[in-house]
């Protein structure tokens, strides 16, 4: 075998590589948004038992127009889910409801952007709307 079958034969080892890798990207990058994507799911359940919590009243174990009584405890997030770990996140609230939001935190079981880090989205729930942030 001549230097120029071993050249093209090294030039064909490298451009499959290039594609692995490239098609490993594209794999983790799909994973990422679809954990994303899930997250936000749930973010939008929590968000509606937030609001259904401030519409009913103190006897009916609801926040009375207010989002008070959900504190940063698991007796806070209890009050919206008996579920705070799913198969995508942990969630938790991250600064205890006033008489107009409350905010909540994601913790994703998968990494985020930075691969070191999991997926952390902050959801922040108003009277009447929501607004996600992601953090990683």
């Amino acid at each position: 075998m001549g230097p120029r079958h071993l050249l093209v034969l090294i030039l064909g080892f490298c451009i499959i590589g290039i594609a692995a890798s490239a098609g490993v990207i594209v794999v983790q990058n799909e994973s990422y948004g679809d954990s994303r994507q899930a997250i936000r799911a749930e973010f939008m359940q929590l968000a509606k038992a937030a609001h259904e919590y401030r519409a009913r009243t103190y006897e009916a174990n609801g926040g009375d127009g207010t989002f008070m009584g959900l504190t940063p405890t698991p007796e806070g997030i209890s009050k919206l889910t008996p579920t705070p770990s799913t198969p995508h996140a942990e969630f938790s609230i991250l600064s205890s409801g006033d008489s107009h939001t409350v905010s909540i935190l994601a913790v994703g079981k998968s990494p985020g952007q930075d691969v070191r880090r999991p997926i952390e989205m902050v959801m922040m729930v108003f009277e009447d709307t929501s607004a996600v942030v992601v953090l990683n």
